[in-house]
């Protein structure tokens, strides 16, 4: 994806896409994330996972931000460091939220058949 995408900040290193019920997609730009890791002198792959998390985020518990922790709109040197060190975290009400999501969801779906040697 060479053009910037419409709506999105400049800065953005991903977005995600909620449609009506459950389901949705999300995107992380890697030259994105790298860029942004690299202006801030932080680890690259601690900024991607953080930014995956937080793109799956918004699939399970919607657009809305957060001033702190794993959902806020913009990831700092701090939170980049947080992250690789696991501390960069849901809130409790997310974590219970993801939680129930999670419950309820998992028993729409088939167990799966044990792998085969």
């Amino acid at each position: 994806m060479t053009a910037p995408l419409r709506n999105l900040s400049a800065d953005a290193a991903g977005f995600a896409v909620l449609t009506p019920g459950d389901w949705g997609y999300a995107a992380i730009s890697y030259p994105a994330v790298e860029q942004t890791a690299n202006s801030l002198e932080a680890d690259t792959g601690d900024l991607l996972g953080a930014a995956i998390a937080h793109e799956v985020g918004h699939l399970l518990l919607g657009k809305a931000h957060t001033r702190s922790g794993i959902m806020q709109a913009r990831f700092r040197l701090r939170e980049i460091e947080m992250a690789g060190r696991g501390e960069l975290l849901f809130d409790a009400g997310q974590a219970g939220k993801l939680r129930a999501k999670i419950r309820s969801q998992s028993t729409s779906i088939p167990a799966r058949a044990e792998s085969r040697q």
